[in-house]
């Protein structure tokens, strides 16, 4: 096999040839890989509307809320009317409603709790456990303590 002797950075580095078989391969999998790094995401699929009409009506109206609609889209805003097929959210920074049926909603996201409330729940959660963990910790020293003596 001929060496070629290609000047990189001023330095002169044998190469293979440019169309050798090998490099000719790599290419081809590179792209391959590449085409399949950019496929399309699979279509969302739709909730059942009789369960996303009643967490909307338990949500209430006046109440922010973010959707994910079937095509994609996400619309987060507050609750302004529910109807029998659909419901009205009144985008963040807009004055006009938009109208969603609940055969397109694909997710409901926020669960009506601020932030400061899923952290405190997560600080309860956690002192509940070292609380618990504590209690098993005395319960296994007295148990050894009074094996021991």
């Amino acid at each position: 096999m001929h060496l070629a002797h290609r000047p990189i950075c001023g330095r002169t580095i044998p190469s293979a040839q440019p169309f050798s078989p090998l490099r000719l391969l790599a290419i081809v999998l590179l792209f391959s890989i590449s085409l399949e790094s950019i496929a399309l995401p699979a279509p969302l699929k739709a909730i059942d509307p009789a369960a996303a009409k009643q967490t909307i009506q338990k949500r209430g109206i006046g109440l922010g809320i973010r959707v994910t609609e079937v095509d994609g889209t996400n619309v987060r805003g507050i609750i302004t009317a529910i109807h029998d097929d659909t419901f009205d959210v009144t985008p963040v920074g807009m004055t006009q409603p938009t109208q969603i049926p609940f055969t397109q909603l694909a997710a409901i996201h926020n669960d009506g709790n601020s932030k400061a409330a899923k952290v405190g729940k997560g600080i309860l959660i956690g002192a509940g456990i070292y609380f618990l963990l504590g209690i098993v910790l005395v319960v296994v020293v007295v148990a050894v303590a009074t094996h021991t003596k």
